[in-house]
């Protein structure tokens, strides 16, 4: 009895392409697998250290996403993945905005206590921690303690990592009392998840 032969090499990647190009403009399905296949080809970009590639998909990701509507998570998603590629690049000024985008659909459809929120805020903050722009950060950085104690309690430990980035802020700006404090209730949450493991 002979084995089956595999498909050709790229069989399925082509089958992709085909069904971008055929479906996408009348079937949700279509869209949606050619903001896959766009989000995907971004990543293999990206490890092939093609960034002008990676642009290139993240933009088309991004208005295949969109055309699921400006709240879809699709969309978010890729208003995220883009801004991230461009603070990637040192290019704030590109990410900057789109961050700001996704941080204002997020906070008018879920409103501004949502966890969902967390998201824009964590990456508001760490861009401005990035570009030296403490003033601007650090509002983020309590705002984003405080969404996270309000929807995942005081001992998650999301809010673990989200104080060991303010404290570094504080440290930053010589505010080394603040830094110790925020450090040690961090270290604190973390010990209790071990221990809980």
């Amino acid at each position: 009895m002979s084995a089956l032969a595999a498909p050709p090499a790229g069989l399925f990647r082509r089958a992709a392409g085909f069904l971008c190009r055929w479906l996408a403009p009348g079937s949700e399905w279509g869209r949606e697998s050619c903001w896959r296949k766009r989000q995907s080809e971004a990543v293999r970009a990206a490890g092939n250290r093609r960034p002008f590639e990676v642009e290139q998909r993240l933009i088309q990701a991004l208005e295949i996403g969109r055309s699921f509507g400006e709240t879809d998570g699709r969309h978010l998603e890729s208003i995220d993945n883009l801004a991230a590629f461009y603070e990637s690049t040192g290019s704030y000024s590109q990410a900057e905005p789109l961050y700001r985008k996704a941080l204002e659909i997020r906070e008018r459809e879920l409103g501004p206590d949502h966890f969902e929120v967390a998201k824009s805020l964590n990456n508001m903050a760490l861009l401005h921690y990035t570009q030296g722009k403490n003033q601007l950060a650090e509002p983020l950085y309590r705002r984003l303690v405080q969404l996270i104690e309000k929807n995942r309690g005081p001992q998650d430990i999301e809010l673990a990592v989200c104080l060991e980035n303010y404290a570094a802020l504080m440290r930053r700006v010589d505010r080394q009392d603040e830094s110790d404090r925020l450090r040690a209730r961090a270290k604190e949450i973390r010990e209790k998840h071990k221990e809980s493991e």
